[in-house]
């Protein structure tokens, strides 16, 4: 199998880039474009018991609106994850969380009583002593 140059188009859509993904052939297209045939099949699937799992870091990181959407229709039957995913969810209660950098100085964060979680920003009030509490 030879490697594919994916050509998008303006109408090119999200279903159809990773079908064109799975035919690319490098990295992990081809791996995202067989998830995405598996689900489809397990959600047309009605006697397939479907389950998602996931840690706390992708709630925190953006995906809670995905994931509640997937919920919300029903899309799986169980859910799977840590503690972590409520304690963001008790912390974005308290304040927002800042876009930041990978490459951000934990000392000087520190200083300024910010958690970095990758290249999020936390206040420390709002998720250390409040989840302890």
């Amino acid at each position: 199998m030879f490697v594919e140059d994916i050509r998008l188009g303006k109408d090119v859509g999200a279903a159809e880039l990773v079908e064109m993904m799975g035919r690319m052939g490098g990295f992990m297209g081809p791996h995202l474009a067989r998830a995405l045939e598996l689900l489809e099949e397990a959600v047309r699937d009605r006697e397939c018991l479907k389950a998602v799992s996931f840690t706390g870091n992708l709630v925190a990181t953006g995906l809670r609106g995905v994931l509640n959407e997937l919920l919300r229709r029903r899309f799986f039957d169980l859910v799977i994850t840590t503690c972590g995913a409520l304690d963001h969810d008790i912390a974005r209660t308290r304040s927002g969380y800042r876009q930041g950098s990978f490459d951000a100085d934990d000392v000087e964060l520190s200083e300024k009583g910010v958690h970095r979680l990758g290249n999020v920003y936390i206040e420390v009030e709002s998720y250390g002593p409040t989840i302890e509490r």
